[in-house]
């Protein structure tokens, strides 16, 4: 019965070796131009858009801490200074707040009266809030607020 041998054959092994080292060589400049620096791109991340922009991941950071604030089956809005980072605040929140009521205060930077009826309020950063509104939860960027007499 012939024996195995172990290693390739001189030139397949050569062959092997250059072709681990050119994979080495590509994937090095990847690293290296990336968007995120090398210990940031090889931690776990802590949202599901970290590795995207950071800006996101604040957005999703914000209404993870915001969502125990909104009782299930209440309506909210989300109100930000600015319309775009409205936008996906309230697109991102379509997936955390599955047991409440979304309802939109703009849509693609248009207003919208929707926004108007929801009880409570995720209000990012420093948007203004009317001032009958009552402060649920402070949070670090932002806050939550419930209207009085809102109902959907």
């Amino acid at each position: 019965m012939p024996q195995r041998h172990r290693h390739l054959p001189g030139p397949h092994r050569r062959r092997a070796v250059i072709w681990i080292a050119a994979s080495a060589l590509l994937f090095l400049p990847g690293i290296w131009t990336s968007r995120l620096p090398p210990p940031r791109a090889l931690r776990l991340p802590r949202t599901p858009v970290d590795l995207t922009w950071d800006r996101y991941a604040q957005f999703w950071l914000f209404l993870k801490e915001a969502r125990p604030h909104v009782p299930p089956g209440e309506s909210y809005t989300v109100i930000a200074s600015d319309r775009e980072d409205e936008m996906y605040l309230y697109m991102f929140s379509l997936g955390i707040f599955e047991k409440q009521t979304p309802l939109p205060s703009s849509y693609f930077g248009n207003s919208t009266p929707d926004g108007a009826r929801a009880r409570y309020l995720l209000v990012y950063r420093s948007a203004l809030q009317a001032p009958d509104d009552r402060l649920v939860a402070k949070l670090e960027n932002g806050a939550v607020y419930e209207r009085p007499g809102t109902r959907p």
